[in-house]
């Protein structure tokens, strides 16, 4: 899915290996997924998701970078 978007960059963080990024962004449950722009947090959401979901979010998210 993310091969089809190219005005996405996806960062994966280790929140064992990174307590204090987890921690700035309030991770407190995984899956979560923050989308930010210029800096600040737009969206996101946290828990398992079908792919259809991910991919109308994923959708959503690159129609506004448009």
């Amino acid at each position: 899915l993310i091969e089809e978007q190219d005005k996405v960059d996806l960062v994966v963080l280790d929140v064992d290996e990174a307590q204090d990024v987890a921690q700035k962004y309030q991770i407190a449950a995984l899956p979560t997924i923050k989308v930010f722009e210029g800096g600040q947090e737009v969206d996101g959401f946290v828990g398992n998701q079908n792919f259809n979901f991910i991919k109308d979010f994923v959708a959503k998210q690159t129609a506004k970078a448009s």
